[in-house]
């Protein structure tokens, strides 16, 4: 659905299934989930027969050379506004290129306004995360508010960021980040 250069984006399929449970009830990405216990197989199949009614595809793995490493999700579509969440991780540490984060994160934003035509898309944050904080700060994220002592994690109640980002001000950050991410790459409009 989205290529560029080595790097794309498809809608998840049942062959992915096994493959993102056993990333998704890995203790790296559950440790940073709000909701954190372990999914078994039935539960997963259950949700991929939900998501398969959906109008649109909004669950999506993310490859490398063809080789899937990552998830990205879309919420919370709000068609009249124009607006959606959105979730990422990379499933995969072992043999990727160093910026794959951040190209992933390319990827959720471009297809969010390009593809879904949305005009903002927001996403929730623990507000301890630091990475991400960076990295919503090189994508010209925002942050709208924070909601105090929000999620139980670790027997601690946690705050959560609420980051966005406007159509108009990723325009301006994508020139650079394709130049910077693709310098090879034909670029999609």
């Amino acid at each position: 659905m989205l290529k560029i250069g080595e790097y794309s984006m498809r809608p998840i399929e049942k062959k992915d299934l096994e493959q993102v449970l056993a990333w998704r009830n890995s203790e790296r990405i559950r440790s940073v989930m709000f909701s954190d216990q372990i999914i078994t197989m039935q539960e997963h199949l259950a949700w991929f027969e939900r998501i398969k009614r959906l109008e649109i595809p909004v669950h999506f793995v993310f490859e490398y050379k063809n080789r899937p490493i990552g998830y990205i999700s879309y919420s919370d579509i709000d068609k009249r506004s124009l607006t959606c969440s959105s979730g990422t991780y990379l499933g995969e540490q072992a043999e990727i290129p160093e910026l794959a984060g951040i190209i992933l994160q390319f990827f959720t934003t471009q297809y969010a306004f390009e593809k879904l035509g949305m005009r903002k898309i927001w996403a929730y944050s623990f507000a301890y995360n630091k990475k991400i904080k960076k990295l919503d700060k090189l994508f010209g994220c925002q942050q709208e508010g924070r909601l105090k002592q929000h999620i139980l994690k670790n027997g601690k109640y946690e705050d959560l960021d609420i980051m966005s980002l406007f159509y108009d001000d990723w325009k301006s950050k994508r020139e650079v980040l394709q130049r910077y991410l693709f310098p090879e790459a034909n670029m999609p409009n």
